[in-house]
């Protein structure tokens, strides 16, 4: 909450109450988020990488994820621009100048995420701001049980990147009830040896890097999750690690597969006899 309301009062947009007719979004998430609260049309531009729902890929084409077309977003006249805080600050003065609000939020986590809906929804006066406000909390309310298992999220494999401290796949798991293999290194997305891996073997894998079969890879099969087909890859990655409206379910999806591994292994592990 703090970072948010840095960032809103560094940009001048707490005193900003004019109607949001226009808005360009460079942002996959936030984008989502104005389909789903019901403001699709006050959209007029989106960036590249901007591909759900499938409405969105026709809005005209403003930038780059985090990284504006000056020109374009211009032309189009938004009166809000709305991007994840990895974007320049400082380029934000060419569009202020101008009359055009910016509004840069940070979307690293499920809790961030709330915070967009209620800020954002508030700045398009959104219909469906409550409702959204209440499936969130709702899922929060909700606590997992504990499943004993530790998971490596792979973010990329070459070279080897993971989910540390304090990243959205480090939330995730634990929202799932399970713990996160590097969640004892402090950096959030981190390079990792495979000795490291090896030697903490983890009970299961997610895997977000690129496809690819790792049974056919002599380190990748060294490890037992690997050779006992522990690797989770046909989740889609992009709805887990974009925090918008389908993450909610994309977590719940995980829970059950987690749920499900861990009511089939319990059998071996308590012993063949009471």
């Amino acid at each position: 909450m703090q970072k948010l309301l840095i960032i809103i009062l560094l940009l001048g947009l707490a005193s900003s109450g004019s109607e949001v007719r226009r808005v360009v979004s460079l942002s996959p998430a936030l984008t989502e988020l104005v389909f789903h609260l019901g403001c699709a049309d006050k959209l007029v531009g989106r960036s590249d990488a901007c591909d759900y729902p499938p409405a969105a890929k026709v809005l005209p084409v403003a930038g780059r994820f985090a990284v504006p077309y000056v020109e374009q977003i211009i032309s189009l006249q938004p009166d809000l621009l709305i991007t994840h805080d990895l974007i320049n600050p400082g380029i934000s003065k060419v569009f202020t100048q101008r009359g055009i609000e910016v509004l840069m939020l940070p979307s690293a986590t499920l809790t961030d995420y709330r915070q967009n809906v209620l800020y954002l929804g508030e700045r398009l006066q959104a219909a469906g701001t409550a409702a959204e406000l209440q499936r969130i909390d709702e899922f929060l309310s909700t606590t997992p049980p504990a499943l004993g298992v530790k998971i490596l999220w792979v973010i990329w494999d070459s070279p080897l990147m993971v989910g540390g401290a304090h990243s959205l796949p480090d939330e995730i798991i634990r929202l799932c009830g399970a713990a996160n293999l590097a969640g004892a290194i402090p950096q959030a997305y981190c390079k990792c040896s495979f000795e490291w891996l090896w030697e903490n073997q983890p009970d299961l894998i997610f895997w977000s890097g690129p496809p690819r079969d790792l049974r056919q890879d002599r380190l990748w099969r060294s490890l037992q999750a690997v050779q006992e087909g522990r690797v989770i890859c046909d989740l889609p990655a992009e709805i887990l690690l974009r925090p918008g409206p389908r993450m909610l379910e994309g977590v719940r999806s995980l829970r059950l597969r987690l749920q499900a591994y861990t009511a089939e292994v319990a059998p071996q592990t308590s012993g063949e006899k009471p």
